[in-house]
């Protein structure tokens, strides 16, 4: 059995791993769950944009995005699912640095909920650590969603520094 202290392997997710992957975000609230059939697309159409974390030989974490059909320079983070079993060991910062280093993107966007602080936490720190600027504004209103009851989405975008070092 491998410790605590093994590095996670980082990978692309493989054809026949949605419904892993479905029953990971399953279990990480409070992710919106989407179809079985949507991670089954994820990790054969989009798994160059995607990648899952195996840790003690399980699947511990998975993140999906995707370039930005209308701005090939920016990467939209979608999601970002690690299991219960494997939190508080920087399993998503190390997921999003693997994405963030396998693009030449430069600029970086995903949306969060206001009440989702650790999400929040999570990628200010991926931005601090990248040394990019934060910039936020209303992606979602939440009155936009089914019966208003989900609430506001915040598009953060992560842009390359203005200042000079």
């Amino acid at each position: 059995m491998e410790t605590d202290n093994q590095p996670p392997l980082m990978r692309p997710p493989k054809p026949g791993e949605g419904l892993v992957v479905h029953e990971l975000i399953r279990n990480c609230a409070p992710l919106d769950l989407n179809s079985e059939y949507a991670y089954h697309l994820l990790c054969r159409h989009f798994a160059s944009t995607c990648v899952i974390a195996e840790l003690e030989s399980r699947i511990a974490g998975f993140i999906s995005g995707y370039i930005k059909p209308s701005d090939d320079q920016t990467f939209f983070v979608w999601q970002v699912a690690v299991s219960p079993d494997f939190r508080k060991r920087g399993l998503g910062l190390s997921m999003l640095h693997w994405l963030a280093d396998q693009t030449d993107c430069k600029q970086f966007e995903t949306t969060i909920s206001p009440s989702n602080k650790a999400s929040q936490s999570l990628f200010l720190r991926f931005a601090e650590d990248r040394g990019l600027e934060v910039r936020r504004e209303t992606f979602i209103e939440a009155y936009e969603t089914e019966k208003g009851l989900h609430e506001e989405e915040i598009l953060f975008r992560f842009v390359p520094s203005q200042k000079l070092k």
